[in-house]
């Protein structure tokens, strides 16, 4: 007859494994989703007005939960790892990408609105969203570079 400390066993084991296959289901998960906007960015490179850095930034940030190495990955590549990493891990932009990125958002949010001829409630909600967005940016602390 089985004693209650072999039961307990049993039973540390079972949840053991479950815990093991919980952390390589989101390990798993995390590694796609972060692959997923890394591509999106990569594509950005060379596709004028698919932006980059954001998608760099949640990749970075999904990557930190499972896949550490390929967020340093990301903090490492020329050019655009340093403000990614600033971001990620400050919070902050250096006054070159906020001007950048608030010009970008001017300009093709504008460009957008004026060829789509939305509603106006759509343009309303757009103009909004997209001036709350521009506020965030100018608003976050600046580093030195």
């Amino acid at each position: 007859m089985p004693s209650s400390n072999d039961q307990n066993n049993k039973s540390e084991q079972a949840n053991q494994g479950l815990k093991q296959s919980q952390n390589r289901f989101k390990s798993s998960f995390y590694y796609l989703i972060g692959t997923i906007f890394f591509i999106i960015g990569l594509v950005g490179i060379f596709v004028p007005l698919l932006p980059t850095t954001i998608f760099w930034i949640i990749a970075a940030v999904i990557f930190a939960k499972g896949h550490p190495h390929l967020r340093d990955k990301i903090y490492q590549w020329p050019v655009i790892g340093e403000t990614v990493s600033s971001f990620v891990e400050q919070g902050s932009i250096n006054a070159k990408s906020k001007r950048i990125a608030i010009l970008g958002i001017i300009t093709i949010g504008g460009l957008s609105l004026y060829l789509s001829q939305p509603s106006d409630m759509v343009m309303g909600g757009t103009s909004t969203l997209l001036l709350i967005v521009m506020i965030y940016i100018y608003t976050r602390p600046e580093n030195s570079d």
